[in-house]
């Protein structure tokens, strides 16, 4: 089922098409230059605006690795694959509406719930984003 609107929650994993993220005019993407469909979390919502970081599952010294603890349901491939935060400093805040659009190709999860990250990781990227200058609410 794609993203819905009580989808939109702290830890949240939505997998979001990047030429739609892009033209979505309502979103602040910084100076990314997003070039792939993928993964983001939700680490921050604020009545019907939330705000997103893109996961990526290729290492970089400089990116946060999202501990396999931090991670909840989802495939046995997302919970024991390697994932990190993308980039810290370029976070996605907008109206929820656009980020719903934004993912309206991404594959249902029949065989199991959506992915989340818990609590202690959200902080984690929280952390991270601050401390690189992310812009956040």
């Amino acid at each position: 089922m794609a993203l819905r609107s009580s989808d939109v929650s702290l830890g949240t994993i939505a997998f979001f098409d990047d030429k739609l993220l892009l033209a979505e005019h309502d979103i602040d993407a910084g100076d990314t230059s997003l070039d792939r469909p993928g993964p983001f979390v939700c680490v921050q919502v604020m009545g019907a605006k939330s705000v997103w970081c893109a996961i990526t599952s290729e290492y970089r010294p400089e990116r946060l690795f999202i501990e396999p603890k931090w991670r909840q349901h989802g495939s046995d491939k997302w919970k024991e694959d390697n994932q990190y935060l993308n980039d810290g400093l370029n976070t996605f805040l907008g109206p929820n509406v656009a980020f719903l659009r934004a993912a309206a190709k991404e594959s249902p999860f029949n065989m199991y719930r959506r992915p989340k990250i818990n609590a202690e990781g959200v902080a984690a990227i929280l952390f991270e984003v601050d401390k690189q200058g992310g812009p956040l609410f």
